[in-house]
Parts: structure tokens; C-alpha cells; sequence
């Protein structure tokens, strides 16, 4: 008798086994179905348009920082107009571009603006002083920032 029960105990673990290989087989397909209607509702292959789901209020998408002109009107996403949201589109988020002759816009944030230019004149009346120059990617244009140390 206790060999009979040995070897039921044996298929009752071979089955679970295979149960939870059949459990674990599901929850990837599963999962993998989970994306693919996720990624087929956030955009429509037919006509290429974002929907409200990809969308933010700031006319990204959930899951970058560049400006997308297929948000406008969706999800509270707004351009300033035709002419900031044709040269924002696909453009990082904060990145300041040329609107026209006088004025440039903040992609995603806001409407166009004057810009101030200004220019640091600053020196030095020290003995030991070093100069640190590096060229920076700042809101879509190189910067260069300049550090002085001195004592």
C-alpha cells in the first residue's frame, strides 16, 4: 500500500508542476496580449493619431518628453497656434525655438515671447583664479557655461 501512495504522491507533483509551467506559460501570453492591445489603443495604425491615452496635458506622450502636434485638442493639450505647433513637433519639451523675426516660443508651455538678451560681464581681481568653460545641451540649443574660482 505505501508504494501505491508513493507513486500517486509522485504524479500529484508531476501534475503540479506542469500546472504551474501552464500558469506561468498563460501569464506570459497574457501579458504579451496586455501590450499589444495597449500599444494598438494608443495610436491608430489607420489613421496615425494619438489617442487621449498617449496623450499629456503638455502635448507629450506617456512615455517621452518631445512635443507631439497630434495632441493638440486632446487630453487639455493646446498649441498656441498652427505655426508653434509645426516647428515644436517632435522637439524636446522646454526646448525654446525661433517663432519669427522677433519673438520665440517654449515648445509645449506657452505662447511666444520677446526674448531677453542678456549677457554676464563679470571680472576677476584675484591673483589664483581658474576658468572652467563647458559647452552644455540646454533647452534645445548648446549653451556654454563658464565657472570662475577664485581666492
Amino acid at each position: 500500500m505505501s508504494s501505491i501512495k508513493l507513486k500517486m504522491g509522485k504524479g500529484i507533483r508531476q501534475n503540479r508542476k506542469l500546472a504551474l509551467c501552464y500558469v506561468i506559460v498563460f501569464m506570459v501570453a497574457l501579458a504579451v496580449l496586455i501590450i499589444s492591445v495597449k500599444e494598438k489603443t494608443q495610436k491608430n495604425q489607420l489613421t496615425g493619431s494619438a489617442t487621449v491615452a498617449l496623450c499629456q496635458p503638455d502635448c507629450t506622450y506617456t512615455y517621452d518628453s518631445l512635443c507631439h502636434s497630434e495632441c493638440d485638442r486632446l487630453a487639455n493639450c493646446s498649441f498656441f497656434g498652427n505655426v508653434s505647433k509645426s516647428i515644436c513637433d517632435n522637439k524636446g519639451k522646454d526646448f525654446r525655438l525661433k517663432y519669427n523675426e522677433t519673438h520665440e516660443v517654449q515648445c509645449c508651455t506657452g505662447s511666444p515671447y520677446v526674448p531677453v538678451k542678456e549677457a554676464a560681464n563679470t571680472e576677476v581681481k584675484a591673483e589664483n583664479w581658474v576658468r572652467i568653460v563647458k559647452n552644455l545641451w540646454f533647452e534645445g540649443r548648446i549653451i556654454k557655461l563658464v565657472i570662475d574660482v577664485f581666492h
